[in-house]
């Protein structure tokens, strides 16, 4: 059966058949389908199809959409859980549902009730923690917070995730695509900017952690044909364009350490019409004057294509107004 998505704003939506959801490390995958007024779960071997075991739950829920590629919820192998979703708008909803499953034998856990518009994000890799974005803003449904929901105490925890190296608490953007670790460790999302240009938020499923990494100088066009794949044995996120690479990230710093290749182009025209290194007379080295002349360069460039891609900083340091 094919799959089925619905969308809006940040939120790529669900899925209704297709593929579904796999379940990392293990031989089979998870699929919804509608079923009158209720949901057929199934799970199915991903060789050949069969379906192993089913349930049918009330109301009408799909597998979680993660970015606008077709990227969906990927299952943890260690996770004890599986999560549904419905829908999220337009326009956006007063309440938003979900449902909890066991992955041994697809037994209902719990059902999830949030005042708000919530969307599925990602799962730890144990299964207990659920990450959630939320949009509170009908007139701007891109700018979103990361939240967290405790599964096994039925509670979403107060505050926000966020990158506490830049004091930021709100995100504003639409995520491209999706890459997520085995066993569901890190979730790689690269995301397009909120004006223009993109940056990449990289969530520690497992201490609920998060940076976000800008990736200077790529048009809303450019994010959205954008794949991500690791590289170097994982010690590097590579943002690719089909097989062509086009910036990197090193996964152990989490900082940017190939940016596209026109904002290089750009530093580099900046570094060489710096004036020449004075002499060795002068005062400093000519080294030390050599390296504030690129330092100088790049934080122009930087100044030229940097992207507003998150809101001010909250007074309150990462918790909600």
């Amino acid at each position: 059966m094919p799959g089925h998505a619905s969308a809006v704003g940040a939120s790529p939506g669900v899925t209704f058949g297709g593929d579904g959801a796999a379940w990392q490390g293990h031989a089979q995958r998870f699929v919804a389908v509608p079923d009158g007024s209720g949901t057929v779960v199934r799970e199915l071997r991903r060789a050949g199809g069969a379906t192993t075991r089913s349930v049918r739950i009330a109301g009408r829920y799909g597998i979680p959409g993660v970015a606008y590629d077709g990227s969906v919820e990927q299952v943890p192998a260690e996770s004890a859980t599986l999560v549904l979703a419905q829908n999220i708008g337009p326009p956006l909803p007063r309440r938003t549902r979900f449902v909890v499953l066991a992955t041994a034998d697809l037994h209902m856990i719990r059902r999830i009730t949030l005042a708000g518009a919530f969307a599925f994000d990602a799962l730890s890799p144990d299964g207990a923690t659920l990450y959630l974005t939320q949009h509170a803003s009908r007139a701007h449904f891109t700018r979103y917070t990361v939240r967290v929901y405790d599964i096994p105490a039925g509670r979403l925890l107060p505050g926000v995730i966020a990158d506490r190296t830049d004091h930021e608490w709100r995100m504003d953007g639409l995520p491209a695509t999706r890459l997520q670790t085995a066993g569901g460790g890190w979730a790689y999302t690269l995301y397009q900017g909120g004006e223009d240009g993109a940056f990449v938020h990289a969530l520690d499923t497992r201490t609920r952690t998060a940076r976000c990494i800008d990736i200077p100088g790529m048009t809303g066009r450019d994010v959205l044909s954008m794949k991500l794949r690791l590289a170097d044995r994982g010690r590097r996120l590579v943002i690719a364009a089909g097989a062509k690479p086009v910036a990197a990230i090193d996964t152990h710093t989490l900082a940017l350490v190939s940016a596209p290749a026109h904002v290089r182009a750009t530093a580099h025209r900046q570094r060489t019409a710096a004036p020449p290194a004075p002499s060795s007379s002068s005062s400093g080295s000519s080294t030390d004057m050599w390296a504030i002349g690129v330092a100088a360069a790049l934080l122009a460039v930087a100044g030229l294509v940097g992207v507003r891609r998150r809101m001010p900083q909250n007074p309150a340091d990462g918790r909600r107004p």
